[in-house]
């Protein structure tokens, strides 16, 4: 894993390694940056000369999960995995009908605007347009930092019908939103490279990489496998250095109704839906003094809900601003998976998160409870257990410490600007993260 790093105006720099983004912060000489993916950056305090080398991003496109991989000449920078908005087509059938229904009703609407306004020109269906532009939002998030330079897609093909010439050529909604998508990306500056299918399955096979049958399943081997083997063929890479993935799930925020759907009693029909709850845009990354780590939700009588980072199940309606600390404005929930045989033994730099990481295709899981506010000094309060569902919020960056990495003695120590425990545990025990703060740290413990 490498940690992407912006020059003081936040232009992009190479990547650096975890210990050294460590040490910067330690010093001063960098200050911590999430963006809206969840990705931890650091941004630095001092002016530097940019010695960019080349990166490429790959990208496996799918119906419900897509690929993502961004890999150097050597190392790999991160792996991606994100879920693509499926809601877009249901969502517009029921809002055509309704606003039938209203019209009917002799209740208002907007006019009726029968022709067609768009003849003569592009016309790309919603839902479409919809999973393409993820995809858009995604690589320009991605590119603000790191210095990537090349894109390389896998070229998906449209179902074809026989003797159906135009329909082959034009007007398959596929065909149309991937040449949407190829246009956008050259029109970011970016070098477009395509691949077929039966070319990523060679590439897999040069690089002795093997693809998981499971499509929804969370590991490096469902869909980042194909990414990094694309990606892999332009940078020059050998082999993987890191399996863990990002997970990405889209926050779906309730556009504005002009009421919900059922009425109440009296056959009142109450407004619903919008972007803003009580002046504060809705998908807010916030932390409660009780739930924690949440986001912005719905509002009613004066007060938000709240909805949990890593499920986003709802965790209350009835939260007050006031007992909020805004940390920044989010579009996907995000959580780290670490790679098979790894573990993030040492706490995070966000307080109230959670990690989960893959052995013998057994998810364990890390337990968590909210923490007060923090800044750079980390307060963690988790637990390490085995063998149960994760109940908590999962991670939102991974632990700047590499397994079993070795620490400087000058980098343990109280009143510090972080609180470091590495621990190398066993599968079948336990490990308790003492309380840090104010109390005199433990020595390394090692669990045999």
């Amino acid at each position: 894993m490498r940690v992407p790093v912006l020059d003081t105006h936040r232009n992009t720099l190479m990547p650096t390694t975890p210990k050294r983004a460590r040490l910067l912060l330690k010093q001063g000489k960098a200050r911590p940056y999430w963006n809206k993916l969840g990705i931890f950056c650091i941004i630095l305090t001092y002016d530097v000369e940019p010695d960019n080398q080349p990166l490429a991003v790959g990208i496996d496109p799918g119906s419900s999960f897509e690929g993502w991989s961004v890999v150097g000449t050597k190392e790999t920078v991160l792996n991606g995995m994100s879920e693509a908005p499926n809601h877009v087509k249901k969502a517009v059938e029921t809002r055509r009908t309704m606003r039938r229904a209203r019209r009917h009703r002799k209740c208002w609407r907007r006019p009726a605007r029968f022709n067609n306004r768009l003849s003569g020109r592009k016309f790309i269906p919603p839902s479409t347009f919809a999973r393409w532009n993820a995809k858009i939002r995604i690589l320009d998030l991605l590119r603000k930092i790191l210095p990537i330079t090349d894109v390389v897609v896998e070229d998906v093909a449209a179902v074809s019908k026989k003797n159906c010439r135009k329909w082959n050529r034009n007007f398959s909604p596929l065909e149309v939103g991937k040449r949407w998508f190829y246009a956008s990306i050259r029109e970011l500056g970016l070098n477009l490279s395509l691949r077929t299918g039966y070319e990523t399955k060679e590439l897999r096979d040069r690089f002795g990489l093997k693809k998981s049958g499971q499509k929804d399943k969370k590991t490096f081997s469902s869909h980042a496998v194909d990414a990094w083997a694309m990606a892999a063929d332009i940078s020059g890479a050998e082999h993987p250095t890191e399996t863990g993935l990002y997970y990405w799930t889209p926050i779906r925020v309730h556009r504005r109704q002009l009421h919900r759907f059922q009425p109440e009693k009296g056959g009142i029909r109450k407004p619903y839906g919008g972007t803003r709850s009580m002046g504060l845009t809705r998908g807010t990354l916030v932390r409660h003094i009780k739930y924690g780590l949440t986001y912005i939700g719905g509002t009613l009588k004066n007060r938000v809900s709240l909805h949990g980072f890593g499920t986003g199940k709802r965790v209350t309606q009835r939260a007050r601003i006031e007992d909020c600390t805004f940390l920044t404005r989010i579009a996907w929930r995000t959580q780290w998976y670490a790679g098979t045989g790894r573990r993030h033994s040492s706490p995070h730099l966000l307080a109230g998160v959670s990690c989960l990481y893959e052995d013998e295709d057994k998810l364990v899981g890390m337990e968590d409870r909210p923490d007060p506010p923090i800044g750079l000094r980390v307060e963690v309060q988790a637990k390490v257990a085995r063998d149960r569902k994760d109940p908590g919020a999962p991670d939102v960056v991974p632990s700047l410490i590499e397994p079993e990495e070795l620490v400087e003695e000058d980098v343990v120590g109280a009143g510090r600007d972080e609180v470091v425990c590495v621990v190398k545990a066993d599968q079948e025990d336990c490990v308790l993260l003492p309380e840090p703060g104010g109390d005199p740290l433990p020595d390394v413990v090692e669990v045999p």
